[in-house]
C-alpha cells in the first residue's frame, strides 16, 4: 500500500488486486465486498504520470487491519498492473496524519490536533 497525496480517490490495478487476493485468508477473501461503478461514480477517471486517464472498471471494499481495527478501504479498480494507491479522501476519513520524517502514517484519535514549532 502506498500513501499518495496526489490521488483523490483510492485505486488499485485488476492484476495487483488478484495478486494480492492470493495471500488472503479463505476468511479475508469473504469479506471483499465488490461492486461495479454506479452511474454517479462513472466519472471517477484517473489520470496517471503518462498523462493517460482511466475509468474505473469496479469497486471493491478491500479489508486491512490498522492497529486498531479491521477497516473496509472503498477502492476503485482499474486495469492493469496499478499498486495500491491510498487517496486523499481515504486518508481524511481515517483522520490520518502523515510524518514524512519518521515515514509514517498515524491514526488522529481526537478532532483536536496541535502542531508544535
Amino acid at each position: 500500500m502506498i500513501v499518495d497525496t496526489g490521488a483523490i480517490k483510492t485505486v488499485i490495478g485488476e492484476i495487483t488486486l488478484q495478486e494480492m487476493v492470493k495471500d488472503f485468508s479463505a476468511e479475508q477473501r469473504k469479506k471483499i465486498i465488490q461492486k461495479q461503478v454506479c452511474e454517479s461514480e462513472k466519472t471517477a477517471k484517473f489520470k496517471f504520470g503518462d498523462g493517460k486517464t482511466i475509468a474505473a472498471q469496479k469497486i471493491v471494499h478491500i479489508p486491512v487491519q490498522t492497529s486498531e481495527r479491521t477497516v473496509k478501504l472503498k477502492t476503485f479498480v482499474k486495469p492493469g498492473q496499478i499498486p495500491f494507491l491510498l487517496g486523499i479522501q481515504t486518508l481524511t476519513k481515517m483522520n490520518a496524519v502523515i510524518d514524512l520524517k519518521m515515514r509514517s502514517v498515524m491514526r488522529r484519535k481526537t478532532s483536536h490536533f496541535v502542531v508544535k514549532n
